[in-house]
């Protein structure tokens, strides 16, 4: 009669354990579809990101790029005045301020 019992626990137990063990691996599961959808969302998100950052080192380099033109038309600027204050003194650098002038021409018609 003993064994009979221990038998009928011995099975409630472990009738118990796998149920448990069951609704355990039932919720792993929801929980790794759900993290699955969130990771889905972040790497659509992570992609318009990208895109994002893409714009803004393409912007960071027409920038630059502008920057260095405005520099060197800086420049070109302080050397015509420069040469227009020596043209006032002297007449034999006409042909110097003739190219300065081409150059910004050039520079003001690539705009």
């Amino acid at each position: 009669m003993i064994y009979e019992i221990c038998a009928i626990i011995a099975t409630t137990v472990f009738m118990l354990l796998a149920y448990f063990a069951v609704r355990t691996l039932i919720n792993i599961d929801r929980s790794l579809a759900h993290m699955r959808s969130i990771s889905i969302d972040v790497e659509c998100k992570l992609k318009d990101l990208n895109s994002v950052f893409k714009g803004a080192e393409q912007l960071g380099k027409i920038c630059e790029e502008k920057s260095k033109e405005l520099v060197e038309e800086e420049n070109i600027r302080k050397k015509y005045s420069e040469l227009v204050e020596r043209n006032n003194n002297h007449h034999t650098d006409m042909p110097d301020l003739l190219l300065i002038g081409l150059k910004l021409v050039a520079k003001f018609l690539r705009r």
